[in-house]
């Protein structure tokens, strides 16, 4: 989008004055927040499970509306407002090798080769250029297939979903530049952003039942497989989203998963673990080669990060 078009799109709506504001000072409080000590947060590796199941982006209240798996849900802080500061502040200079993580998720280049016992990216094999994201139950087979190469291991799974582009009938209802009919479409910046600068019939309401819907989407691939899983299975996210809540300490409406934004929208998400009969042996061993994938610009892009 070029200045003439940008400026073009600010007079189409007087509202939008009021959105530069808030989008400015989003980054603004971003910055501020970025040299201020993060909030402690929850230790994912330090927790009891065998098996850990994040959903990427996802709230704690929409978890607790959707889900009707059997289960204990509690809620946790997580120690990033998004996926980089999650996986920075978990994983970053630890040695996990006892431990498989399986990942769809872009940032998981920042972790250093040799953490974890084993890494698949499938990101790499799996990525779906028509929906802008790795399919659900692409996603849900390789971790069944970690499960099984990878036995006496805790594995990670690491989902995209619900995060955007959503999936489901009423995303069909949004453009979402991700998905492939709209690739070319170089006026419409990602969900988010179209609903903090009032893009034409892009309102709350709508990008909050195409959230909801992708989440169900999810948790209907995996049941129910993952009641079937040996051992004990948590289901958790590494943040939130802002649907336009009050930001600070600059005053502001904040939109998506802006970074070091410490918000309860962001940072309290579900800890979901399901009832078990038998716990998995795991034992650390040392990891092993795989490569090495850096995510491109096309696949930052399609999922809102460019």
């Amino acid at each position: 989008m070029n200045w003439r078009s940008r400026l073009r799109l600010l007079g189409s709506d007087p509202r939008r004055i009021v959105s530069v504001y808030n989008f400015a000072a989003e980054r603004l409080n971003s910055c501020i927040n970025a040299r201020r000590t993060p909030p402690e947060g929850y230790n994912v590796m330090a927790a009891d499970w065998d098996t850990l199941l994040l959903l990427d982006g996802c709230r704690y209240d929409l978890f607790e509306s959707v889900c009707d798996l059997s289960g204990s849900l509690s809620s946790v802080r997580s120690r990033g407002s998004f996926s980089e500061e999650f996986l920075s502040r978990n994983f970053v200079g630890e040695e996990l090798h006892d431990t498989v993580y399986v990942t769809a998720n872009p940032y998981t280049d920042i972790i250093e080769p040799g953490t974890f016992h084993h890494v698949v990216n499938v990101l790499d094999s799996d990525w779906d250029s028509e929906i802008g994201t790795v399919p659900p139950e692409i996603m849900r087979k390789r971790v069944q297939e970690a499960h099984e190469e990878y036995s006496e291991k805790r594995i990670i799974g690491h989902f995209m979903q619900p995060h955007y582009p959503f999936l489901g009938n009423t995303a069909q209802q949004l453009e979402q530049p991700g998905v492939n009919e709209h690739k070319t479409e170089n006026n419409r910046p990602d969900i988010w952003r179209q609903l903090q600068f009032h893009f034409d019939n892009v309102t709350p309401e709508l990008v909050w039942k195409a959230y909801q819907e992708t989440l169900e989407i999810i948790l209907d691939t995996l049941t129910p497989w993952v009641t079937d899983i040996e051992g004990k299975v948590v289901l958790s996210s590494d943040h939130g989203n802002l649907i336009g809540e009050w930001i600070g300490p600059i005053p502001a409406r904040g939109y998506g998963h802006p970074p070091s934004v410490f918000h309860d929208a962001l940072l309290t998400v579900p800890w979901f673990e399901l009832p078990y009969t038998n716990r998995r042996t795991t034992k650390s061993e040392p990891p092993t080669k795989h490569k090495i994938y850096s995510t491109t610009a096309e696949q930052l892009s399609d999922l809102g990060y460019r």
